[in-house]
């Protein structure tokens, strides 16, 4: 886990997410650090924040539904 400072570059990558998915900024904002910082993988239990992530090419994961798979992605 990494804790990323929001600044004002950062938020303004997240107006292209918010305008092309339909989401929230504090989820276009989570996909936008995410890429910032390279993460692994993006667990939330917000069905579209998976969709949209994984569209904007951050793999996510459904902790609700996808528990074996995210067993397997962080044992590998």
């Amino acid at each position: 886990m990494e804790i990323i400072p929001v600044h004002s570059h950062l938020l303004t990558e997240t107006w292209p997410i918010v305008n092309k998915h339909h989401i929230y900024e504090a989820d276009a904002l989570q996909i936008a650090s995410s890429k910032h910082c390279e993460a692994d993988i993006l667990l939330t239990a917000d069905k579209e924040l998976v969709k949209a992530s994984n569209l904007e090419g951050v793999k996510a994961r459904n902790i609700e539904r996808d528990a074996a798979i995210i067993q397997k992605d962080l044992e590998s």
